[in-house]
């Protein structure tokens, strides 16, 4: 079993300290948040529970640091974790500057430590669907998502919280490489946001964010030869070849837990000493890239 610490028991950390301590492969030695309520919620449940990483670790020695700490101070608990010898598994997006990935990653390859980056949806069976069927669509011409969520969720910009998802989709495809991006536009007062970009291989990316309680998560990739749309919010593919009678549906599968399946994916990278820190560099660049273009436009 991985002994595993958990930094951040907010709404997610909660999620992943729980599920980690179902999980067979996982053992929960801790958790770790400043906040004193938090504590005590995390003890009631049966947690060890700290203030402080740095004591954890020296306290609990683990070989797996979960970090789900807010966006500002998780490039610091990689650090630190990865310093004192654990791997870490940081919850999206990890950075939002390339300067901390870089640190980030230097650090672990100094230690000889794994930097795994938690982008949940990259481990759907249905984004597998996805990159198989772009093999049979040919050259992507567009790529274009649409994400909403519950205005609640979180105060954080609406492109570090939610269109890194779609970043991370979209970086992984495969042959594209080498995104750039064109525009950015946010508004923290409204919460939406959005991002245009162009790939190396002349393809073209539209990624939309909001919260509005609409709970709209759609991916849609245009291709030479037909489309793909994954409706995230029913668990649905649709791949449209450009002859009608081609079209394939893939409906939604039962009790797929995509936690689970990030920690069983989490647990294979540590074995085999490999990690996705290309995709999580990418996504940093972006969203730096993004945060850069909206503060510039909102100067001029």
């Amino acid at each position: 079993m991985i002994r595993t610490l958990v930094t951040g028991f907010g709404a997610w950390g909660s999620v992943l300290a729980q599920r980690a301590r179902q999980h067979d492969d996982y053992f929960v030695c801790g958790v770790v948040d400043p906040d004193s309520a938090k504590r005590r919620i995390a003890s009631k449940m049966g947690f060890e529970s700290y203030a402080d990483l740095e004591v954890a670790i020296d306290q609990e020695k683990p070989e797996l640091v979960i970090v789900a700490t807010p966006i500002s101070e998780a490039a610091q608990a990689s650090v630190t974790s990865s310093t004192r010898y654990a791997h870490v598994m940081v919850a999206k997006p990890g950075a939002t500057t390339r300067a901390d990935a870089d640190r980030m990653i230097r650090v672990a390859d100094a230690k000889d430590r794994r930097l795994i980056l938690d982008y949940t949806l990259l481990v759907s069976p249905k984004w597998q669907i996805v990159c198989d069927s772009l093999r049979s669509l040919g050259r992507v011409e567009h790529v274009s998502a649409m994400r909403s969520t519950r205005r609640d969720r979180s105060t954080a910009s609406v492109l570090s919280d939610l269109s890194v998802h779609d970043l991370a989709l979209l970086v992984s495809l495969e042959p594209l490489r080498g995104w750039t991006l064109m525009r950015s536009r946010e508004s923290l007062e409204l919460g939406w946001g959005s991002v245009e970009l162009v790939s190396d291989a002349s393809a073209s990316a539209t990624l939309q964010a909001r919260r509005d309680d609409s709970m709209t998560r759609v991916l849609r990739v245009s291709c030479e030869h037909g489309s793909i749309v994954w409706n995230q919010t029913n668990d649905t593919v649709i791949v449209d070849w450009n002859e009608p009678a081609l079209t394939e549906y893939h409906g939604p599968e039962p009790a797929i837990d995509l936690v689970s399946r990030r920690l069983d994916a989490t647990r294979w990278w540590i074995e085999q000493g490999i990690d996705n820190r290309n995709v999580f560099r990418c996504v940093t660049g972006l969203l730096e890239d993004a945060h850069t273009k909206k503060e510039t436009a909102r100067a001029a």
